[in-house]
């Protein structure tokens, strides 16, 4: 492959075969070295991906859901090199993320090994958005300047602490009293909870299930509607989430965000 910098996009097409044992890809340098082990595990429901040095053996693992890749189905896969991590799309949504433990600029081989029919790998260039929000302290406030207004994304990305955290949309920077969208998942209730809260008081949940462990890194995406919020999460759609906080309308009154409990957050995109 050419030179890999910020901004490359490398993408892998193929079918897994039914009867799949072993699947990964594998991005390496040159003296031998891995830098992205993108491992599959059919029969744990996980994808494990590692980095490995010739001089001191496999790191630890980094653990998310499988989500779209299944045995027997065609995967579209495409891992964008960012300039502290690898982002990694799934069927045409964002599914996870893993930081650089190597220097990118030091790959020069995709690799694919195991039980998958491979039909295209190549490599490309991407423009990327502005500048992120890098390890953001949590409990986190931040001023949305404009509002949340309809066709503005919000991208969270991190790693799940605990048994629960929210991502609150909210109008003012007092927490909990007026809130257009919370998102709450609960780990040990394996949900993804819904909800708004108007001068206080909570209004109905609309409850997705959804596994997420504590260790697993996560992807979630929020899309603002002029009617309603969507929201996927490492790949999967959550929910189509109504504007019913009159507090929040219009929608340029949705002016902060609010992050706490249980997380940590690596990077946000909004």
């Amino acid at each position: 492959m050419g030179k890999c910098q910020t901004g490359t996009v490398i993408q892998v097409k193929g079918t897994i075969n039914a009867d799949v044992q072993r699947f990964a890809i594998n991005l390496k340098t040159a003296d031998g070295d891995n830098a992205l082990h993108f491992n599959p595990r059919f029969g744990d429901g996980v994808v494990v991906m590692n980095t490995y040095k010739q001089d001191g053996g496999w790191g630890g693992e980094e653990r998310v859901p499988c989500c779209d890749l299944q045995s027997g189905a065609p995967f579209d896969l495409t891992i964008l090199v960012e300039s502290d991590k690898f982002m990694v799309g799934l069927n045409g949504h964002h599914y996870c993320h893993y930081g650089h433990r190597l220097k990118a600029k030091l790959i020069t081989e995709v690799e694919v090994l195991g039980d998958a029919e491979i039909s295209l790998i190549r490599e490309g260039t991407a423009f990327t958005s502005s500048a992120p929000i890098i390890n953001p302290p949590v409990p986190y406030t931040a001023h949305i300047p404009g509002g949340f207004t309809a066709e503005k994304i919000l991208q969270v990305y991190g790693v799940v602490t605990g048994d629960t955290f929210s991502i609150n949309l909210q109008n003012g920077h007092e927490p909990f009293k007026n809130i257009g969208l919370h998102l709450n998942p609960r780990v040990g209730a394996g949900s993804i909870v819904l909800n708004d809260l108007t001068n206080g008081s909570w209004g109905s949940e609309q409850v997705q299930a959804f596994e997420l462990q504590q260790g697993w890194a996560f992807a979630i995406e929020i899309i603002c509607h002029a009617d309603a919020f969507d929201v996927h999460v490492n790949g999967k759609d959550i929910g189509h989430f109504e504007h019913r906080n009159a507090g929040i309308r219009p929608l340029h009154l949705l002016d902060t965000l609010y992050i706490c409990g249980d997380v940590q957050i690596h990077q946000l995109r909004l």
